[in-house]
C-alpha cells in the first residue's frame, strides 16, 4: 500500500515538473516572439526621431500645479498629508474591507498553497486594533519611509496568493518610494505594523520601515530642494526623491529613538537623477520610458518593478504631477473623451482624439500611455501581463499585442481617452 502511494506521488511530481518546464519554455518562446515583433518600436532613438520639437514644454509648471489641485479635489484620488483631515469611518472601512476580502472570506492561500485557517482569521482580526484609531486622529503623527516598503491590505508579511499557479501577492496594495512621507493612522496590536496613508494610498507597513518625524520643520527644510531618480540605481527607484543641499544628497535614517535624521549619501552618478522635477517634454518622457523598458510586470510594484498604473504614476511623478495610484482612479481625472459604444473604427477615434505622450487609454483594469499613430496603427507604452502567462513586462506595442481577436476585444474595451492637458 505504502509503495503504491509513493509511486503515485512520484508520478504526480513528475507531471507537475513537466508542466512547469513546458510552461517555462512556452513563456520564453512567447517573450522572444513579442519582443521581436516590436523590436523596432522598443528603441529610444526611433521615438526621438519621430519629428517635431521634442524639447517643447508640453505642460508648464504653473499648469502642473493647477492639475495637481484639480486632482486633489476629486474624492479618494490624492491628498495633502499635512493638511488633510482623515475620516475615522473611511479609515475603519478600508481596514475592515481588506480584512474581509483577503482573510475572512478565505478565498486566498498562503504562499505555500495552504489555506487560510480560522485561527489565522482570528489572529489577524485581533491585530487590526481598530479601537485605537481615535488616538492617532487626535494626535497627528508623521513618518518617512527608510526604503521601498509595501503597503499591505492586512498586517501579514507572508504572501497571500490566489492559487498555486497565480502567485501575485494579493496583499500588496502598492509600494512606497524611499523618503516618502506618510501619516500614521493606527498601530497593530502586536506593535509591529503601522496603518498609514501616503498621498495616494492606504495600507499596513512594517514599523521597521519608517522613521518618525518628530520635527516637521526639519523634514520640510531638508526636502525643500531635492533630486528625483530618473532610473533605477542600486536600492533607489525611478521616482524616488531625496534632499539635495549644497550639492550633497541626503538619505533618510534614524537616531537612537527611531526619529528621522538625514545622513549624507555617497556620490550618485549624475545621469541617474534630475535636480528638481524634469520639464515635461517629449524627449524626457521618451528617455524615462526607455530607462525602465523591459522590466518585468509586478503586481502592486514589487521588487522595484511596476504594474500598469504604477508605471503611469511614477512616470509623471518625475515631472511633478501627482496622479492617483490605480487605473480606475486615473481614469476619473481631468479631461476625457468617451468612445461611443457602437463605434466601428475605434482605432481612428483613438488617433483623432488623443495627444501623443499626454493621453491615457483606459479599459477596465488596464491603463496605457498613447505614444502616437504610425501607418494607421496606435502605439502605446504599458506594463502588461502576457497572454496565458502569470508574467509580463513594460514595453511599447500596438493594440495587437496579444492576437487579432484580442485587438478587437481591447478596442471594444477601451472606453475612455484621458488627456492631461487640452492642446
Amino acid at each position: 500500500m505504502q509503495t503504491t502511494l509513493i509511486f503515485f506521488i512520484n508520478i504526480i511530481t513528475l507531471l507537475f515538473s513537466a508542466t512547469f518546464i513546458l510552461s517555462s519554455d512556452s513563456y520564453i518562446d512567447y517573450k522572444k516572439n513579442i519582443e521581436e515583433k516590436y523590436r523596432d518600436f522598443n528603441n529610444r532613438e526611433f521615438w526621438l526621431k519621430q519629428g517635431g520639437d521634442i524639447d517643447k514644454i508640453l505642460i508648464t509648471r504653473s499648469e502642473i500645479s493647477r492639475i495637481n489641485k484639480d486632482i486633489r479635489d476629486i474624492p479618494f484620488s490624492t491628498v495633502d498629508l499635512f493638511t488633510n483631515n482623515f475620516n475615522k469611518k473611511h479609515i475603519k472601512d478600508n481596514i475592515v474591507t481588506n480584512f474581509r476580502l483577503l482573510i475572512k472570506k478565505r478565498r486566498y492561500l498562503h504562499s505555500d498553497g495552504t489555506p487560510i485557517t480560522r485561527e489565522t482569521v482570528k489572529k489577524v482580526l485581533r491585530n487590526l486594533h481598530i479601537t485605537n484609531i481615535d488616538n492617532f486622529l487626535q494626535n497627528k503623527l508623521f513618518a518617512v519611509t527608510l526604503k521601498h516598503g509595501y503597503l499591505r491590505g492586512v498586517p501579514v508579511s507572508g504572501k497571500i496568493v490566489k492559487s498555486k499557479t497565480n502567485t501575485f501577492d494579493r496583499n500588496i496594495e502598492t509600494v512606497t518610494h524611499t523618503n516618502e512621507p506618510v501619516r500614521i493612522l493606527n498601530i497593530s496590536k502586536d506593535g509591529e505594523w503601522y496603518y498609514v496613508a501616503s498621498s495616494y494610498s492606504f495600507g499596513w507597513i512594517e514599523k521597521s520601515s519608517l522613521a518618525i518625524i518628530n520635527d516637521l520643520e526639519y523634514f520640510h527644510t531638508f526636502n525643500k530642494n531635492f533630486i528625483i531618480l530618473t532610473q533605477n540605481y542600486n536600492e533607489l527607484k525611478l521616482g524616488d526623491t531625496l534632499p539635495y543641499i549644497k550639492n550633497i544628497v541626503y538619505y533618510p535614517s534614524v537616531d537612537g529613538a527611531n526619529n528621522l535624521k538625514y545622513v549624507e549619501l555617497s556620490k550618485l552618478p549624475t545621469n541617474v537623477y534630475s535636480i528638481g522635477f524634469l520639464d515635461l517634454t517629449r524627449r524626457n518622457i521618451i528617455n524615462l520610458i526607455f530607462n525602465i523598458a523591459g522590466t518585468q510586470y509586478a503586481w502592486g510594484g514589487a521588487e522595484k518593478e511596476w504594474d500598469c498604473s504604477l508605471f503611469i504614476m511614477d512616470l509623471f511623478r518625475c515631472f511633478g504631477i501627482n496622479l492617483p495610484r490605480n487605473s480606475q482612479k486615473q481614469s476619473e481625472i481631468l479631461f476625457n473623451y468617451k468612445i461611443p459604444r457602437l463605434s466601428f473604427n475605434r482605432e481612428n477615434l483613438i488617433s483623432k482624439n488623443s495627444i501623443p505622450f499626454l493621453s491615457f487609454l483606459y479599459s477596465k483594469g488596464h491603463i496605457m500611455l498613447y505614444l502616437g499613430t504610425i501607418d494607421g496603427k496606435v502605439y502605446i507604452a504599458h506594463d502588461f501581463i502576457f497572454e496565458d502567462f502569470n508574467r509580463g513586462q513594460l514595453m511599447v506595442t500596438d493594440l495587437d499585442f496579444k492576437n487579432q481577436d484580442y485587438k478587437k476585444k481591447i478596442c471594444k474595451l477601451i472606453k475612455l481617452i484621458k488627456v492631461l492637458e487640452k492642446s
